[in-house]
């Protein structure tokens, strides 16, 4: 079942992966036949050159004198095995690295594009886990488990193999070897699974509150909030550290408990070698080999002891890769549309939504917007203003009534069509770190005459210049070093070259000061006619420029203004 799932997981990331990986463990089994062979012409030179047979034979038809087609067949197998294993390690870095960056890159657009209720809640550590030490599991598992420890079983095969013909008392102690280790390898496994689950989910809250504290240091450092977390991270850092010592005791005893095993087996083997000698001196070649064999078989089984650990660390990485990645889901993609929706009238039709709790958080709301409307949410917190916008955005659907976009239920319209149709702007703007014109323009290309009207239209020109936003002006993800009325400034410019015909404004200005905020609101009112504009805003000042308006009253109840004049 898991093995299915590695292969769902594989085939929707790397294309061909099954036939990729078939001609590594192809490549790397020749590998591994070619290491288990090196011995044979050592034995064959330190023993008498034989009279006949294959060998004597193709030593002859090339002219070679034994200890020389010796040497040369040393050096093909050392040629080969250098190559073979050259190739392996190029192709299975090729393999990991396209696993990684297609799962990376399916991450970012599930969070760009996936269900917004969903991907909240799988939270910032586990995302953060997801796109980091799970991948790490992942690309372990690849190399470490499938194909190292699949050339491992073959080798130890072979090894055996080669030893129960040449001696079977032998091969007798390695096979009970063998099930010894076997039985602690799954004793370990099981603990393991069961730690690094807990493990995991310790160092997801964990990233999760650093990202938070990152984001809102400011506010955390000045504020009772302090405390808090400051008592949640050293918690986690408590259960953490005790998670990890659990692990690296167990990994220690079991490793120890592994070294001891094949020491005494070595030891017993050589013994048997000896007695079974009767007396007299050990053959050079047949003790050779056994050295090398004794050399390389413990390798071997401590790498196939290692990937059932693997396999286990994999399999919940892969818990959480599934939701984060959205493996499997048609929805982290962009939909093909038929016939693409045309934005046209708003209409809450009746529209009534009911709480978790039973309480209601809109009761019986109805009203209209035409496209180029401008419209305003206004009440106080918590009477659900935002709550509207999230249903007209389809993040949450009523429990009665119907919202209509352009005459199409609201409920119909994929996300992509959403995304066509509005440009949300919020009170904390988002901006990518690096040159402040990236942020303004995103991806388009603006002229100077373009770039000095829309830093005049949201009231940017007095603090910057335009060759400074042009050639010197950075801002940092968290929008510093400029103010927060400076950064909601700087978001209100792509409002103003906008392709979406509906702008949301969701307290997008309150960082500013009362005449602030109704300059840069003005300048949208009158310089984009055609753009249908929804507007909350807690300022009373700023609703009343609003011919048209919803006053939310709580409780669920509202109250719909036609007001022929707005008050400026």
């Amino acid at each position: 079942m898991f093995l299915a799932e590695i292969d769902r997981l594989m085939r929707s990331h790397v294309r061909h992966w099954r036939r990729r990986m078939a001609f590594l463990v192809t490549f790397a089994c020749i590998q591994a036949a070619a290491i288990v062979l090196r011995p044979l012409p050592i034995k064959a030179l330190v023993e008498p050159p034989p009279t006949d047979g294959w060998a004597f034979d193709a030593a002859a038809s090339l002219g070679l004198r034994w200890l020389w087609f010796c040497m040369v067949a040393v050096l093909v197998i050392e040629l080969v095995v250098m190559c073979l294993r050259f190739t392996v390690e190029r192709g299975v870095g090729k393999l990991c690295e396209d696993t990684t960056r297609s799962i990376r890159r399916a991450i970012a657009r599930r969070l760009l594009r996936g269900p917004y209720r969903e991907v909240s809640a799988i939270g910032t550590g586990a995302m953060l886990a997801a796109a980091s030490s799970d991948l790490e599991a992942i690309e372990r598992l690849l190399r470490e488990a499938l194909l190292l420890g699949s050339v491992a079983a073959l080798q130890l095969t072979l090894i055996l193999v080669v030893i129960f013909w040449t001696d079977q008392t032998l091969f007798a102690i390695l096979v009970a070897q063998i099930c010894v280790m076997g039985a602690g390898i799954a004793a370990y496994a099981r603990f393991r699974k069961q730690k690094y689950l807990e493990k995991m989910g310790v160092v997801g809250r964990f990233l999760g509150l650093i990202t938070t504290l990152h984001l809102r240091m400011l506010d955390v450092r000045f504020s009772g909030l302090r405390a808090v977390f400051a008592s949640r991270i050293g918690g986690a850092l408590r259960q953490l550290y005790g998670a990890n010592l659990k692990l690296w005791r167990r990994h220690g005893a079991y490793h120890t408990l592994i070294d001891f095993t094949t020491g005494i087996s070595s030891a017993m083997c050589l013994i048997v070698l000896i007695v079974s000698s009767e007396g007299e001196t050990v053959p050079v070649g047949k003790f050779l080999m056994f050295l090398y064999y004794t050399v390389l078989i413990f390798p071997n089984l401590s790498q196939i002891g290692e990937s059932w650990p693997m396999i286990t660390d994999a399999r919940a990485a892969l818990t959480r890769l599934g939701p984060s990645s959205g493996l499997g889901e048609a929805v982290t993609r962009v939909p093909t549309e038929a016939v693409a929706p045309q934005f046209g009238p708003i209409i809450f039709d009746h529209v009534t939504l009911i709480g978790e709790r039973g309480e209601p958080l809109l009761d019986d709301v109805s009203f209209t917007i035409q496209p180029g409307d401008q419209f305003c949410l206004a009440g106080d917190s918590g009477t659900g203003k935002s709550t509207i916008l999230m249903l007209l955005l389809g993040l949450i659907k009523p429990t009665q009534g119907r919202i209509t976009i352009g005459g199409i239920d609201a409920s119909e319209l994929s996300l992509f069509a959403r995304k066509r149709f509005f440009l949300f702007a919020r009170a904390h703007p988002a901006f990518v770190p690096g040159p402040l014109i990236e942020n303004i323009a995103l991806h388009r290309t603006l002229d100077d005459a373009a770039l000095q009207r829309i830093l005049g239209q949201a009231r940017l020109e007095r603090r910057l210049s335009l060759n400074a936003v042009t050639h010197d002006a950075t801002i940092g993800e968290k929008g510093e070093p400029f103010s927060g009325g400076e950064q909601q400034r700087i978001a209100a410019t792509r409002l103003f070259h906008a392709d979406p015909p509906c702008l949301i404004l969701d307290e997008a200005l309150n960082s500013l000061d009362e005449s602030g905020e109704i300059g840069v609101m003005k300048s949208l009112m009158t310089e984009l006619p055609g753009k249908t504009l929804i507007v909350i805003s807690h300022r009373r000042v700023v609703a009343l420029m609003f011919p048209r308006r919803l006053e939310l009253l709580g409780g669920g109840k509202s109250h719909l203004v036609e007001a022929a004049t707005a008050t400026t």
